[in-house]
């Protein structure tokens, strides 16, 4: 196993041949393949190893804030916009 600082050394290793498999974040990735398509492809036809989880740590007390994050979570989650941004910003490379 080979270790690398940053992200980028593992991509430039990965192009160049030095490196036959290389990991990092699902998004991240993608993003690599996105960027060297004739040359890199990914894993079990994209799937993640695991999931990634975010939190948001509120201070106790703070039931207002509480109830609009956890109001706002439930209604991005029903319209879609949760699903339409992850495809947008992770699997169609919207920002690039």
């Amino acid at each position: 196993m080979t270790a690398f600082e940053t992200n980028a050394e593992i991509v430039q290793a990965l192009v160049a041949g030095k490196l036959q498999a290389g990991s990092a974040s699902a998004d991240r990735a993608q993003r690599w393949v996105h960027e060297n398509p004739a040359l890199l492809h990914l894993a079990a036809g994209g799937a993640s190893f695991d999931a990634l989880v975010l939190g948001l740590a509120l201070r106790k007390g703070t039931l207002d804030t509480l109830n609009f994050v956890n109001g706002w979570t439930a209604a991005r989650r029903a319209d879609g916009v949760v699903v339409d941004r992850r495809r947008s910003w992770v699997e169609a490379h919207a920002w690039t």
